[in-house]
């Protein structure tokens, strides 16, 4: 037997993936490319990264600050978290119920491992 949480989760990421938002099956990636580096503190390896970020068809450049750290043939970027409008990216919803319970704006980091070569 599914929990409540459960099927109130399940009903939610099939809202969200369906046509209208993310639209997996016509979008089923995003992709992110740094284009730019500028050392803005290296006693903390702090830097601020510009990047170009790609999804549905929208393509938006943006800077956020990260740190940058090589070690043992290693790169490793880590970000604090980087507010995204969800409209710049045209994830919008069919209907203005659910619209008006997604919020605007959501928060993406990470912590990236590169091994170089």
């Amino acid at each position: 037997r599914t929990s409540r949480a459960a099927r109130s989760k399940e009903k939610m990421e099939k809202i969200l993936k369906e046509d209208g938002f993310l639209e997996v099956k016509k979008y089923p990636t995003a992709s992110m490319d740094i284009l730019s580096a500028t050392p803005l503190d290296l006693t903390t390896n702090l830097y601020k990264l510009t990047a170009r970020i790609s999804g549905k068809n929208q393509v938006k450049t943006t800077s956020f600050p990260a740190t940058v750290t090589m070690q043992q043939g290693y790169i490793r970027i880590k970000t604090l978290p980087l507010k995204v409008n969800r409209k710049d990216y045209n994830l919008l919803l069919k209907s203005s119920f659910h619209e008006a319970m997604v919020k605007d704006y959501f928060d993406i980091s990470f912590d990236l491992i590169f091994r170089r070569q």
